[in-house]
Formats: C-alpha cells, structure tokens, sequence
C-alpha cells in the first residue's frame, strides 16, 4: 500500500487485525528488516502490525525530506493519515530514534514505546563507540562504485572515519 505524506509517497504493508503498532526500521534499511518479528506477533493475536519504509528506504520516495526533524513530521504525518487512532510504536536502530520523537510529540497518543538498539545520542561527536572495525575488504567491488558511492560506502560500513554512525544523522536537533 501506498500513501502520500508531505510530497513523500510511503510505503507501507499491514498484518493482523487489533490494535495498531506502528513498525519502524533502522536507517538505510526497509521494512523488511524488522518483519522477522512478525512471528512473534502472530502467536500474540490482538495487533495490527503497520510496517513502514521510511522516506527515502526501501520503495518511499524521499520527497523533501532531508534531516530527521523532516523525517519525523512525516511519521507523524503517517499516523495522522493511516492509523488515526491511539497506537504503539516500536522501533529499530534509527527507527527506535523517530519512535522516541514520536513519543515526545505525541505522547498523549501512544500506549506503549518498545525500543531495540535505538540510537539514543543522534550527535555524533557526543557519540562513545568502539572503533569500527572492516573484518574483511573486497577491493574489486569498491573499485566498480562511483567514487560518490564508495566514499559513503566506505565510511558507513568498512571504517572509514571510525566511529561515524553513517549518513544521515548529522544537523538533527534531537527532542527534547
């Protein structure tokens, strides 16, 4: 299913019927990447499961969204939209991020927050991380890339500029 949300066309699928829990996944990441969860779900009738692909992932278009405060009012926009309704929300990595966001905004609309390895320090010089680490390098591949692509490539996954978090989380302002 598809909807329209400040010029960004979302994504999104649902399973189950209940009451509603709105899905969200880790930057750079779809819907898919939390849908092995669903299991757990269907053993626990009673939840409508709402899995979106945030602007800009998965098939949503990323519109005019270009920091997380935009990404967040596109959430919010969402649930205005589709779920209408009291709801939870769970979320993952980045998603877990826009599901404090949302809980901040809307808390009076929320009844339950569950969370998975959110980012919770979305600045990343404020950030305390291990440095990363490349366990293995496949040259050949980083070759055959548009040295825009390697460069965010090689910085989000192979330890360029260890310790950054990747795209996309730098000039946010955070919540509260």
């Amino acid at each position: 299913m598809y909807c329209e949300i400040n010029d960004s066309e979302i994504h999104y699928i649902v399973r189950g019927e209940g009451r509603p829990l709105l899905m969200l996944h880790g930057l750079l990441l779809d819907h898919r990447s939390i849908l092995p969860l669903d299991a757990e779900f269907a053993q626990r009738p009673g939840w409508q499961r709402i899995y979106l692909d945030l602007p800009g992932m998965g098939k949503s278009a990323a519109g005019h969204v270009h920091n997380s405060d935009q990404m967040l009012d596109v959430v919010s926009g969402f649930v205005d939209q589709v779920l209408g309704e009291r709801f939870s929300v769970f979320g993952y990595s980045y998603g877990g991020y826009l599901a404090q966001g949302l809980a901040v905004r809307r808390g009076a609309d929320i009844d339950g927050l569950g969370l998975l390895a959110p980012v919770v320090v979305p600045e990343e010089d404020a950030r305390i991380l291990p440095e990363t680490m490349a366990i293995t390098r496949d040259e050949a591949l980083l070759a055959q890339l548009p040295e825009t692509q390697r460069l965010e490539f090689e910085k989000f996954f192979c330890g360029a500029n260890a310790g950054s978090a990747g795209p996309g989380h730098a000039g946010t302002s955070g919540w509260g």
